[in-house]
């Protein structure tokens, strides 16, 4: 497919500072906040670095632990220690990296990774492995969207849901988890605008994924049953109960993106007989036979071969972009693409 006289690169087959003793050594966490915000990468990875070697000192002289956290759970462990420290930071995914979750965050509009141990305790800003491998973001600055001179990434979004005009120039790829709060404030936030400004107007089109996290214990299932909506209802029933999953967490949770609401499956039966025009006797044979499981689990792996890291993971026109990102960001992207 070509727009303008470049190649859309998307295959589509139908068209804190402390000290108290001798244990612990003073941080200087304000120095370091100020350096990720004015300076960027360069100082914040140094500086990280730092922060890192203090915190293994820390770490073998006050002991360890055997506790675990889930990946939400080190996350707001993480970004409760920063705001204690008089800087606002946002969470924009996590996820797990074999032993480490690896939590990106937004810092007065510096996007970070900062790796956190499982027990959620620990921050490691960037793991050096001592296999000869290559390190953990390598020698570039963390990816948060693909450099302007890199080539774009092919997605094959065949047989995929599609919101919006199959022509449209710009094809945003969405890999995605409906039990993650960062997905949820995608949906909330910036999904909303970009069906008003550009899938509305025919410049866009959102093809969506799975992408379900294995610490999320209803993700999958909620993947399936949005699928099992999709066969009785199409393309667009299928967006209609993947904005009915998000809005009835968002009352779940009491209308604030948070950590992981509690539902069942019951939950999602009730939800899909609630949106109308089902027959709920094959919408729950489909669900619970498991019809969909092996296909969700396959958007994910496809989406892992992709360099997809966390949810939501975007590719605009097979370019780049990772977490729950503003309007803006996804604005610049599609204006740069459409003037192409």
């Amino acid at each position: 497919m070509e727009h303008g006289k470049k190649a859309v690169k998307h295959i589509d087959h139908a068209a804190h500072s402390t000290h108290s003793s001798s244990d612990s050594i003073e941080i200087p966490i304000g120095k370091w906040m100020h350096a990720v915000k004015s300076n960027g990468w360069v100082a914040a990875t140094l500086l990280l670095a730092i922060f890192s070697i203090v915190l293994v000192i820390i770490h073998v002289r006050g002991g360890t632990s055997s506790a675990t956290s889930t990946g939400d759970e080190a996350a707001q462990a993480l970004i409760s220690f920063i705001t204690q420290q008089g800087s606002d930071a946002t969470l924009v995914s996590v996820m797990q990296e074999g032993a480490l979750y690896k939590v990106t965050l937004s810092i007065d509009g510096q996007t970070a990774p900062i790796y956190v141990t499982l027990d959620g305790k620990y921050a490691v800003p960037q793991p050096i492995p001592i296999d000869g491998s290559a390190p953990a973001g390598g020698t570039t600055p963390p990816r948060g969207t693909t450099p302007p001179s890199s080539d774009p990434v092919t997605v094959d979004i065949a047989g995929s849901p599609v919101l919006g005009q199959a022509n449209a120039p710009v094809t945003i790829v969405e890999f995605s988890d409906y039990q993650c709060p960062f997905c949820r404030k995608f949906w909330s936030d910036a999904y909303t605008q970009l069906k008003t400004d550009y899938i509305a107007t025919g410049k866009v089109k959102l093809v969506f994924k799975d992408y379900p996290l294995d610490f999320h214990p209803m993700a999958l299932k909620t993947a399936e049953a949005v699928r099992c909506v999709r066969d009785q209802k199409k393309d667009a029933g299928y967006f209609a109960f993947h904005d009915k999953v998000f809005e009835e967490q968002m009352k779940l949770d009491g209308g604030t993106v948070k950590s992981t609401v509690t539902y069942t499956i019951d939950d999602l039966k009730k939800w899909a007989k609630e949106l109308g025009g089902i027959n709920m006797v094959t919408f729950a044979s489909c669900l619970d036979s498991g019809k969909y499981t092996e296909a969700v689990k396959a958007d994910q792996v496809y989406g892992q071969q992709l360099g997809i890291s966390g949810t939501p993971g975007f590719f605009i026109n097979g370019r780049v972009l990772e977490g729950a990102q503003p309007f803006a960001a996804f604005k610049r992207l599609i204006d740069a693409e459409l003037a192409a």
